[in-house]
């Protein structure tokens, strides 16, 4: 089933069917409020356009199809796979994956700076507060994740003062401007920045996640990052 795109009342609404247990049909909705003014439009609507694309592809049969299968195979993290960067001074940082769904039980540990941090968890997912461990800039960190002590992945997490600095271009402070200015709710401006972020590429999907990961409205955009999913290029 396609999702369909309507305007009303200055608005953009996404819609999206979604199979859940059961067989029963539910509708995904991602309202966004359109930008009023048009010196901001260009890099707004630009984005606005990423997010409604990046849920297209994510939802289509194939996508579904695909995380079906990688759900019950391997486990698999794609977050974490190819150098990522995370910007320090996070309060939480968020961690999530695919592959074991079967399992009893995840192990993940995270090592770096002289201090290491672990937990089991029987979700493909973890929140490491930051009173519990700090990921510190300038600093590079191991996590492993291993699922019932079986298949074990390790990867290398690089955090950094300011990630702004790793970037080409500069318009993330625009965007972060003309968002203020829009007036639209926070899960609208978490939604762009994600997508914002995921779009720079696969280094910052980690980023892009942070974004997102705790609100419920945005779990389409959370598991597309978790599957690897990326939004088109700007």
């Amino acid at each position: 089933m396609q999702n369909s795109t309507i305007s009303s009342y200055g608005h953009s609404v996404w819609k999206w069917p979604i199979i859940s247990g059961g067989g029963i049909v539910l509708m995904l909705f991602l309202v966004m409020p359109l930008p009023t003014y048009a010196s901001g439009c260009k890099i707004l609507c630009n984005a606005w356009g990423m997010v409604g694309s990046w849920v297209d592809n994510i939802m289509s049969p194939p996508a579904v199809k695909q995380r079906g299968r990688w759900s019950r195979g391997v486990l698999r993290v794609p977050l974490l796979a190819q150098n990522p960067i995370l910007q320090a001074g996070k309060e939480v940082v968020y961690l999530g994956w695919m592959g074991c769904e079967k399992t009893i039980s995840f192990q993940v540990n995270v090592t770096g700076n002289g201090k290491t941090w672990a937990t089991s968890t029987t979700s493909a997912f973890v929140a490491i507060k930051e009173a519990d461990f700090k990921f510190e800039a300038d600093n590079d960190y191991e996590v492993q994740i291993s699922c019932s002590g079986q298949q074990i992945q390790s990867y290398t997490l690089e955090v950094v003062n300011n990630i702004l600095d790793y970037l080409p271009n500069g318009k993330e402070k625009e965007l972060n401007e003309r968002l203020r200015e829009s007036s639209s709710s926070l899960e609208t401006q978490a939604a762009v920045r994600a997508t914002w972020w995921a779009s720079q590429g696969r280094q910052y999907m980690l980023e892009a996640y942070q974004q997102i990961a705790d609100i419920t409205e945005l779990q389409v955009i959370k598991v597309g990052l978790e599957s690897g999913t990326r939004p088109p290029q700007e």
